[in-house]
């Protein structure tokens, strides 16, 4: 565990480097909710997880300095309360702040859904280390390693990504107005990846395992059109080696440097496709120009890294359009769904 919290470390550094500037921001100008919310997780011992649809707060008073720490949460909540903030214990180790109401919403009957997901690192599904278990690869991820303050989706799918070793398809046009999230105690990298997925759950996303190397990451509303047919590998089929798959779009870090994003068109991805098929890409005035995310997070096989630019595609309205035998284009879903009917 000790490995993958420097790994966790590292790609917390590279990706909060692209949104510093903001961040810094974000702790200049920290609100009455900011304060309320931070001071209940110290009182808590919890992570407090945030809806971005939480009233605002116009001034905060503390509670009044007390040994008693139970009681001082128990004010901030009936506080809280009465400003239409709910906090609600989840799992023992997080709080779930949202508006009063929100139990009925998508986002809450999404969240019901999800559970825990076993690891190798933790194959019990335990979200707390135990502190006897100290084998390799079991320690704990130490509190405040996961600080997610002035953080935008693609920091944490980027995070999600690499904890659950799944390459995420996602669309590229996400509106998202940043994640305020630190781990305030230990966890196991079942407890990283479930305090992700509550995260996104929460901010409106869903989750969903497409095959084992796969999984999509959507706007709730898309879930119900999802569709998860990636191809099961073979034994023994070829593995296409990570730095041999190209990845489109994200941002360039260079030590010392501003970030900088990297826009890669439908196009591009395109005529990836046409490259790995044995074709030729003709590009696309129209559809062709729209911006497209895909990063593998694993090796894959040729059908899977295939099939994950064709879904990359969809999940943004596109599909590769067939000219003829030798030739495709970028173009939209419905052009795909309308030269279907006329060939048949």
């Amino acid at each position: 565990m000790k490995a993958l919290q420097r790994m966790i470390v590292v790609l917390l550094f590279f990706a909060i480097a692209a949104s510093c500037m903001a961040q810094a921001a974000f702790h200049e100008k920290r609100t009455p909710l900011d304060e309320a919310l931070d001071l209940y997780q110290d009182f808590s011992g919890k992570t407090v997880l945030r809806s971005p649809k939480l009233p605002s707060l116009s001034e905060f008073n503390p509670p009044i300095p007390s040994s008693d720490t139970n009681g001082m949460k128990v004010v901030l909540e009936n506080d809280l309360l009465q400003h239409g903030i709910q906090l609600i214990s989840h799992r023992e180790v997080f709080a779930l702040a949202v508006a009063v109401g929100w139990t009925n919403s998508p986002e809450a009957q999404f969240l019901a859904t999800l559970k825990p997901r076993p690891t190798d690192a933790s194959p019990s599904a335990s979200l707390v280390p135990n502190p006897n278990d100290q084998a390799p690869g079991r320690q704990a991820i130490s509190p405040g390693t996961i600080d997610f303050r002035g953080a935008d989706f693609n920091q944490v799918a980027d995070l999600y990504s690499m904890l659950i070793n799944r390459s995420i398809l996602r669309p590229s046009q996400i509106s998202c107005p940043g994640f305020q999230l630190r781990t305030q105690t230990p966890l196991t990298k079942t407890g990283a990846i479930y305090l992700s997925e509550l995260a996104l759950a929460l901010n409106g996303f869903a989750i969903a395992d497409d095959g084992t190397n796969f999984v999509q990451v959507v706007p709730l509303r898309q879930l119900s059109s999802l569709k998860l047919r990636a191809p099961q590998r073979q034994p023994n089929e070829p593995l296409i080696g990570l730095d041999d798959i190209q990845r489109f779009g994200g941002r360039e870090f260079l030590p010392g440097k501003p970030s900088k994003p990297l826009r890669t068109s439908a196009n591009e991805v395109v005529a990836y496709y046409a490259e790995l098929t044995g074709r030729t890409a003709v590009p696309s005035e129209n559809a062709g120009r729209q911006s497209v995310l895909f990063k593998a997070q694993t090796r894959l096989t040729k059908p899977e890294l295939l099939y994950g630019l064709e879904s990359t595609l969809e999940l943004n309205g596109l599909a590769i359009i067939e000219l003829d035998d030798k030739t495709i284009q970028a173009g939209y879903v419905h052009e795909l769904k309308q030269a279907r009917r006329q060939s048949q």
